[in-house]
């Protein structure tokens, strides 16, 4: 934790600096608008995730689409899931 927080502070700065980039057209930036990324994700991205997703639910030994009983997970047998 010692070195999470400063690191994490660090983060937040960093991206606060990176979000309020000025804008590249005065008149824009005048009216304090801003450039930045847009951060978009397309098609090709999500089949990719949709790969490793489907990996994983193999792994673990299931059907993708197939109903997860967690009932047996509970607090008292010290098991989590997220």
């Amino acid at each position: 934790m010692a070195l999470a927080v400063p690191t994490k502070l660090e983060l937040r700065d960093r991206a606060e600096q990176f979000h309020h980039n000025p804008h590249l057209d005065p008149a824009l930036a005048a009216l304090g608008i801003f450039a930045g990324p847009t951060f978009e994700f397309g098609r090709p991205q999500f089949d990719v995730a949709a790969q490793a997703v489907d990996a994983d639910i193999a792994l673990a030994g299931f059907e993708t689409g197939e109903p997860v009983d967690l009932s047996a997970l509970t607090p008292a047998t010290g098991e989590t899931f997220a």
